[in-house]
Order: C-alpha cells, then structure tokens, then sequence
C-alpha cells in the first residue's frame, strides 16, 4: 500500500469527495494501478480503509488537494469518511 501525492499519469480510479458524498469516476481499480481521492468540497475530509490487506489513511485533506492510494490486493475496500462518517463507498480491486 502506497499513499502519496498523485503520481499516476492513468489512474485506475477517481474518488471524489463531494457534498459530504463520494463521486466516483470508475467502477474498479486494478491491483498496483491506484485510485487517485480529490477533496472538492469547502472542509476537509479524511479518508480511510481498514479493510485487512488494503488499510490506508489519508489524514487530513485540505480542500482542493488530492492523495494517491495505490492497492497492492485484489478484494474490495470499505472506504468512508472519517470526519464526515455519512460518507461510505466499496472500491472493487481487481487483477491486472
């Protein structure tokens, strides 16, 4: 699992905080492609997994920034919110 500023030149996926929602600009990433979060909303967010073998923490996330999370397992991911808990999405991890 690797987290870090947006490096990928294509993405597998979009995730997009926005309105207190996710947004979302795939239906799938593919394993070591990555998923790339945007905060689009006026307040932070901070994202999360704990899903055993793809947890990850972006932190805080300032308006405007966007973070990188790049999966290393197939499976599928409980992502949410930890600031705004109402905020909850499944990314499907798939084989290359």
């Amino acid at each position: 699992m690797r987290i870090g500023p947006p490096r990928l030149a294509r993405p597998g996926l979009m995730m997009i905080a926005l309105t207190t929602s996710f947004a979302i600009g795939g239906a799938a990433s593919a394993a070591l492609q990555g998923a790339v979060v945007t905060n689009h909303d006026p307040f932070a967010h901070n994202v999360f997994s704990q899903t055993p073998g793809m947890s990850f923490d972006l932190r805080t996330q300032k308006p405007g920034h966007s973070s990188e999370v790049q999966f290393d397992n197939v499976g599928v991911a409980d992502v949410q919110c930890a600031i705004q808990p109402q905020m909850r999405m499944r990314v499907r991890v798939i084989p290359q």
